[in-house]
């Protein structure tokens, strides 16, 4: 990944003028006329074509070819959700020469006609640094960086913010790829990735433009050069005039290379000098100046002369840089030489010169090579036609084999079979060239093998027969021999002694000679006198004559054979020469031929292809799209069967097929193993196409039972999307040995274009998938805000994550804190006799594996193939194998887990269960909070109204009872006790509550009225709640006694029953009053206990530390509300006695009083006496 540069720019006053990523260049570039009118929304500036130094020639990139690029490179920018993605102002594309090292502006979208500069150095402003670096390049705004200097004056750019990117073909530089905008601040960091995503596809198109637009100039120069040739050869049919011939030849060739000038030297044997016949001079004036004209050189120096002496095709990219070059002052730089053979002797040649470096190519050379073969022929029939005039026989025929040669030139424009051409070469060979039997064989499959196509003069059972498929013979006995004894030209001459091995290494039948019959012609015969011209041999019985037929690599493509010549003689020069020319057409035929069907191949390949890429474009659901490509591929793939199969965890698992008549739907969905010896196992591991020959033979355990044991030959490639693999795509046949390394090649494409099925239809659903998931996600975060109770809020959780898992099995445990236990709080689908047994079990959380997840605070993943690496749950009840728990975090801990009975390996899922947890987790923090708020209000309440209540009474029994039966309701117990020790009496004031009659009778608490106790006394009813409460004035603390907390204790790795010898006091107090916990409260006065409150519960883990500390804070106010009401009963029975003594004293006074009386009456009489 290209290194990115942004730079961020401070705000920038509003007076500032915006700067612009273009270079200002005005010596290069005076366009205004050419670029678009302001006002419109993004107007096409394409730069004019671009000419060498000179001025006169265009450069090397064809209007053509460029024109494809810039319409490739507009269809991307102008597409309508690039711009809602990068809201940019101009758009430009610059190309890469390499030659040059230059940038070449290509395209330019922009608003404004603001100049630009059409070439660019490289590390020449933003566009040469983006090129030199192969670095993204973000600039926030224009005017306020500096880092890199900019080719252009910023202070009159419009532009303030530019973003550019590299256009990269793997490691090879192709362009750049620039945006811009006025405003600054436009585009951010975010949008230097996807401007890379797009460069990256923009680098493709490019790519693929320009590959296809050389293709077709490839293919626009071979049908020039054929074209040419076939001109060429017209004209060498209708005239025998050599001025006009090699003119048409030069013009020709002047034509095709577009060379400046050129011309045709004969070729003197007894001087040894090179006479310049015509030429093609630049202009009359350099032609004057240069004393160019008909002169002759030697042919001893100069590469014209290295060309004759070696007889082979010189190309000469740089003439400075030759030694043998003679330099003529007309300021040529390359030049190519073709020399004109005939008869295997030089005869001229053809020399073409350009002003420019590495003008011209392989390909033309081949070209002059073809021509100059043309001329050689034009030159040989003129030579014939001057000096063999007499020879009207020779001459006729002559003729003839130029007429049929042109005749056959003429069919390779038509859309004519290669069998009717080849017969038509057949024929003419017979009647041009003078031979009885001819026979035309072509070269095919891989080993090469001779079939042999059309012949003439054989019979046609014979010929029939020569036809099947087991008379074909490897082409190496034809190599075999090709030795240069029997070399003549391009030709071989096997003679009659040689007869056996010809026949039987070639299979190609011996035809006798029949006796000649008078052969009708139109032309008086030609007497055969030819006083200058070599004795010939006689044909012998059993010589054959080879011509390979040879492609422009020299690769061999097919065999002319030829037996018992018309006039019985031997082969000369002339013969074999006209021969080859035929030979040479049946080439050019089969060649062509082959590129035809070739290219017709590859287009319906193309389209065939373009037609899958639009349906993956249009279709996402992958069964049928599959359907659709496998019919596609098999229009372009010959085959039987083929699957399409997908990589599922160390399997592959056939998701499409065609082909398998009664197994179509049995095949779907069918699994294999990757393990063992299987070609799925080879293309996987070695990622590339794999051709099993006869599969049954190699691969015999696989392909030997249905419904694979009629599958022969088999074809696999892989399904690769960048780093990943897929699956495979496989093809199969009947037949063995069907498949070939082109038909991997087709059938990889395919692949190629179903791996991005899979991985589109696998992004749109995880897409959809993660939509539907969001939205789920969003929808049970609405409800939990929502929900205040926990256990709507335990439902909605449970809900939605089993609806995004797809599973249904689990639970929620939550972490009671002062217990230090797991208990299940909400569950589905599980039974409840678990629930309760998992419930009673008082599960620590440091067992495994809460004590797991509840530290490391992360997901436990337990069950699966990798089960013995996890941690094994330790519970004495059955639990699932496969089980992923998810903490419920909040910022204070793990308050909880979410046990899902499935094993979610995905890790999208699992961020989605993490999350949904995370939202849970607040959710039962937040209603569990709402609950405890709640409850307390309630307790609160009800222990406001309990102090408002025995505030206002005065008696004990009648305060202890209200105090008991306010402690149930709370506390939530099923029996309740309260003793209170009476100093003045020295026992204990017992009252006890029930919350049902039964429970009262039970416990012996029916009976109405205040109950006393003396500590001393074990056989009163009453007596374990007095023990209980001497043990809480003892130790001054609560007690909580919990009998099945003390049945069983929970350790790692299993669960272990204790027999506790030493049994607490209370433990055996509470079991003989038959319940199973008390929770017990000292009531304490200042700093004595007098007395204690109890409540009691039939069942387990009923009570805990909240309980712990309400019960005591009700026995403090008990303690009060007790003591006042014994205070207020004393003060009554004080007051009492204080009255009864008042009375009692006012007796004794009134008494006394009257005794006074009567003693002062008795004393008021004696003293009046």
């Amino acid at each position: 990944m290209p290194h990115i540069l942004a730079v961020a720019a401070g705000p920038t006053n509003p007076p500032h003028q915006p700067a612009i990523l273009l270079s200002k260049n005005q010596q290069d570039v005076s366009r205004e006329s050419e670029l678009s009118l302001p006002g419109r929304t993004l107007t096409e500036y394409s730069p004019p074509p671009q000419r060498d130094e000179t001025g006169d020639a265009p450069a090397t990139n064809e209007p053509s070819a460029a024109a494809d690029l810039r319409a490739a490179c507009r269809t991307i920018l102008t597409q309508p959700h690039l711009k809602k993605l990068l809201p940019f102002d101009m758009a430009q594309i610059y190309l890469y020469q390499a030659e040059t090292t230059d940038l070449i502006l290509l395209l330019r979208l922009a608003e404004d006609d603001w100049p630009q500069k059409q070439v660019c150095r490289l590390n020449e402003g933003y566009t040469g640094w983006i090129a030199k670096t192969q670095t993204s390049l973000h600039i926030e705004d224009i005017q306020q960086f500096n880092a890199i200097h900019p080719a252009f004056d910023q202070s009159t750019c419009p532009y303030r913010t530019f973003i550019g990117a590299p256009l990269m073909s793997g490691s090879k530089l192709l362009g750049t790829l620039e945006l811009a905008a006025v405003a600054p601040h436009k585009f951010t960091d975010q949008d230097v990735p996807l401007l890379e995503i797009i460069a990256g596809q923009t680098a493709i198109v490019l790519e693929n433009t320009q590959l296809f637009s050389a293709t077709n100039r490839q293919l626009q120069v071979r049908l020039d050069e054929l074209d040419g040739l076939q001109r060429v050869s017209k004209e060498l049919n209708s005239t025998l005039d050599l001025s006009k011939i090699l003119g048409a030849v030069l013009e020709e060739a002047l034509r095709v290379t577009q060379a400046d000038f050129g011309n045709v030297y004969f070729y003197n044997a007894a001087t040894t000098e090179l006479i310049a016949y015509t030429d093609q001079p630049e202009s009359p004036s350099s032609q004057l100046s240069n004393g160019r004209g008909r002169q002759a050189i030697s042919a001893k120096q100069g590469i014209v002369g290295r060309a004759i002496r070696s007889g082979q095709s010189i190309l000469v990219s740089d003439v400075t840089q030759d030694k043998d070059y003679i330099h003529l002052g007309y300021n040529v730089r390359s030049k190519v030489v073709v020399p004109i053979r005939y008869g295997g002797e030089p005869v001229g040649v053809i020399n073409l010169e350009s002003r420019q470096p590495h003008f011209f190519n392989h390909e033309q050379r081949h070209y002059l090579e073809l021509l100059a073969n043309q001329t050689a022929v034009a030159i040989g029939n003129a030579e014939a036609y001057h000096q063999q005039r007499l020879e009207r026989e020779q001459a006729s025929r002559r003729a003839d084999q130029l007429l049929r040669l042109a005749e056959i030139s003429s069919t390779f424009r038509t859309n004519r079979p290669l069998s009717d051409v080849l017969e038509d070469i057949a024929f003419a060979v017979a009647d041009s060239v003078g031979y009885d039997v001819v026979l035309i064989s072509l070269v095919r499959d891989d080993p090469p093998l001779l079939y042999h196509e059309v012949g003439m003069g054989i019979p046609l059972a014979q010929l029939a027969e020569l036809r099947q498929p087991d008379q074909v013979r490897p082409l190496h006995h034809l190599q075999t021999l090709m030795l240069d004894k029997y070399r003549r030209s391009n030709t071989y001459f096997i003679p009659a002694t040689e007869k056996a091995d010809w026949q039987g290494q070639l299979n190609i039948p011996f035809i006798e000679k029949s006796v000649a019959l008078p052969r009708l012609t139109n032309q008086p015969e030609t007497p055969h006198l030819i006083l200058h011209a070599p004795r010939r041999e006689p044909w012998q019985s059993g010589d054959l004559l080879l011509v390979p037929l040879r492609k422009a690599n020299e690769n061999i493509i097919g065999l002319l054979a030829v037996q018992n010549p018309v006039d019985d003689n031997r082969p000369d020069m002339t013969s074999i020469k006209a021969l080859e020319t035929f030979a040479n057409h049946a080439a050019s035929a089969i060649e062509n031929a082959q590129l035809f069907k070739l290219e017709q191949e590859r287009r319906q390949l193309a389209d065939t292809l373009r037609g899958v890429s639009e349906m993956i474009s249009s279709h996402l659901e992958i069964e049928q799209l599959l359907q659709l490509v496998l019919q596609e591929l098999r229009k372009v793939i010959n085959h039987d069967r083929s699957t399409v199969e997908l990589l599922e965890d160390r399997h592959l698992v056939i998701i499409g097929g065609q082909g398998w008549e009664e197994y179509s739907r049995q095949i779907i969905g069918l699994s294999f193993s990757m393990t063992g010896n299987n070609p799925s196992r080879r293309v996987l591991e070695t990622q590339e196409p794999v051709i099993v020959k006869d599969a049954q033979t190699e691969y015999g355990a696989i392909f030997s039972s249905p419904p694979h044991d009629r599958v022969r030959s088999w074809l696999g490639v892989p399904l690769t999307y960048g780093t990943n693999i897929l699956g495979l795509m496989a093809v199969a046949s009947h037949k063995i040995d069907f498949f070939t390394e082109e038909d991997a090649g087709v059938v990889l494409a395919f692949a190629n274009q179903v791996a991005i099925a899979l991985q589109n239809a696998q992004l749109f659903d995880e897409a959809r998938q993660q939509v539907r998931q969001l939205e789920a996600l969003t929808e049970v975060a609405g409800s939990l805000n929502q929900a205040l109770e926990l256990d709507q809020v335990l439902n909605l959780v449970l809900d939605a994550v089993f609806d995004l898992v797809g599973h249904s099995n689990g639970s929620i445990w939550l972490i009671d804190r002062s217990t230090g236990t797991v208990k299940i709080a909400n569950t589905q689908n599980v039974p409840d006799f678990l629930v309760e047994e998992f419930n009673r079990s008082n599960t620590s959380i440091d067992t495994e594996p809460f004590d797991s997840v509840i530290r490391s605070r992360e997901v436990l993943i337990v069950g699966g193939d990798k089960r013995r690496d996890k941690i094994v749950p330790e519970f004495g009840v059955p639990f699932p194998d496969d089980v992923t728990y998810v903490p419920l975090k909040t910022e204070d801990g793990v308050i909880g887990i979410l046990a899902m009975e499935t094993v979610v390996n995905s890790r999208g899922m699992l961020d989605l269960v993490t999350t949904l947890a995370d939202l849970a987790a607040v959710a039962i923090d937040r209603a569990r909070l709402l609950a405890d708020t709640r409850s307390r209000a309630a307790e609160m309440q009800s222990l406001y109204k309990l102090g408002v209540d025995v505030s206002g009474m005065l008696e004990v029994r009648q305060v202890m009872r209200s105090v008991i039966l306010n402690v149930l309701d709370l506390l939530g117990g099923q029996i309740g006790v309260i003793l209170f020790w009476d100093e003045q009496v020295e026992q204990y004031i017992f009252e006890g509550a029930a919350v049902t009659p039964q429970l009262a009778a039970r416990f012996g608490m029916e009976r109405i009225g205040l109950v006393q106790i003396r500590p001393d006394d074990t056989h009163h009813p009453m007596a374990p709640w007095a023990s209980l409460t001497s043990q809480i004035i003892d130790s001054s603390q609560p007690i909580l006694s919990d009998l099945t907390m003390s049945k069983s204790k929970w350790v790692k790795g299993e669960i272990e029953p204790v027999q506790d010898n030493n049994v607490s006091p209370s433990h055996e107090i509470v079991k003989r009053l038959g319940l199973q916990t008390i929770l017990g409260a000292p009531i304490q006065l200042q700093n004595q206990v007098a007395g204690a409150i109890f409540v009691g519960s039939l069942h387990g883990s009923s009570f805990g530390e909240r309980d712990v500390k309400t019960l005591s804070f009700i026995a403090t106010q008990a303690a009060v509300a007790v003591r006042n009401a014994q205070l207020v009963q004393r003060l009554n029975l004080l007051t009492e006695n204080l009255e009864q003594r008042v009375y009692q004293r006012t007796e004794e006074l009134a008494q006394t009083l009257q005794e006074l009386t009567d003693e002062r009456d008795r004393m008021g009489v004696l003293y009046e006496l």
